[in-house]
C-alpha cells in the first residue's frame, strides 16, 4: 500500500482535536486574554465599588470573571 493513500492525521484538525493528550489551542479559551467586557466591567465596579475594594482597569476576561466571582461569593 502506497504512502499517498494514508490519511496524513498530523495535517487534519478533527484528527488532532479528537486524538487524546492534544494541545491546547488557542481559541479554546475564547477570549481568555481580552480585556474584560462593558459588562463584566460594569458588574466589577460595581462589586468593588459595594466593598470597598480597588477596581482594576487592566484586567483580562478570564481574571475580571474570577474576581467577580470571589466578590460575589462574599
Amino acid at each position: 500500500m502506497s504512502d499517498d493513500l494514508i490519511p496524513d492525521k498530523k495535517n487534519d484538525p478533527m484528527a488532532v482535536a479528537a486524538s487524546p493528550g492534544a494541545a491546547v489551542v488557542s481559541g479554546d479559551r475564547q477570549g481568555a486574554d481580552e480585556p474584560m467586557d462593558e459588562v463584566q466591567s460594569a458588574r466589577l465596579r460595581e462589586l468593588c465599588d459595594a466593598q470597598n475594594e480597588p477596581f482594576d482597569t487592566s484586567l483580562t476576561r478570564e481574571q475580571a470573571a474570577a474576581r467577580i466571582e470571589v466578590l460575589e461569593s462574599r
